[in-house]
């Protein structure tokens, strides 16, 4: 929060007395909204994490239209999305209704395209797509980036995300994946990981579908 305060000063000080270009300016403004997110997403992982923890949190299962719950998330990263031109593709029929709740599933669609988005080399691709098993619907999310190596857990449809520096050599805390399963868990759903180094991850998330 200390460094995002700094950004800005910096921007208010240097605009009032117009020293830099607008490129420059425009990659401050850039970097300030970048670590805002990071810090928000942050925020609401830590928050939601305490309120699980106490079951404390709002849980509401209902009827949900897929396509639009994703697309309000992507909406938030146009800007990360354009500046590192990654390419984002979204093949979610509208008609895919799940049951789940809306707080929790935005959280966890949030957090994995958060981590594709870091993962993605400048230019990379990004595929969303869904698949239908039974009364199960599988959403995939899929990069082509810097991967990691799969460190397989007890459950063996699981793997832990390392360490693994993302392309702007940053490391996160592994507290919104952790996240993630739990509120997946709870949605009667599962999160899976599947990634190669150098080739890409792709995150599979299993939700319980409403079948017309």
């Amino acid at each position: 929060m200390q460094f995002l305060q700094n950004k800005l000063y910096a921007i208010i000080h240097e605009s009032e007395h117009q020293v830099f270009n607008q490129d420059t300016f425009r990659k401050m403004v850039l970097e300030s909204y970048q670590i805002s997110k990071k810090t928000a997403l942050l925020m609401d992982n830590t928050l939601h994490w305490v309120l699980e923890s106490k079951n404390q949190l709002l849980f509401n299962q209902q009827k949900l239209t897929l396509a639009s719950v994703v697309n309000q998330v992507v909406h938030n990263y146009i800007p990360v999305l354009k500046e590192k031109e990654i390419q984002l593709t979204c093949n979610i029929n509208s008609r895919i209704m799940v049951y789940a709740d809306l707080n929790s599933l935005k959280i966890i669609i949030r957090n994995v395209l958060d981590n594709a988005i870091k993962f993605s080399f400048p230019k990379g691709t990004i595929l969303l797509d869904v698949t239908i098993k039974a009364d199960k619907c599988l959403l995939h999310i899929k990069d082509e980036g810097k991967g990691f190596e799969n460190k397989e857990t007890t459950n063996k449809n699981h793997f832990v995300l390392s360490s693994t520096p993302d392309t702007d050599g940053k490391t996160g805390t592994g507290l919104g994946l952790q996240l993630c399963r739990e509120l997946i868990q709870k949605n009667k759903g599962a999160l899976t990981i599947v990634s190669q180094v150098k080739k890409g991850t792709e995150v599979i998330l299993t939700i319980p579908i409403i079948k017309n």
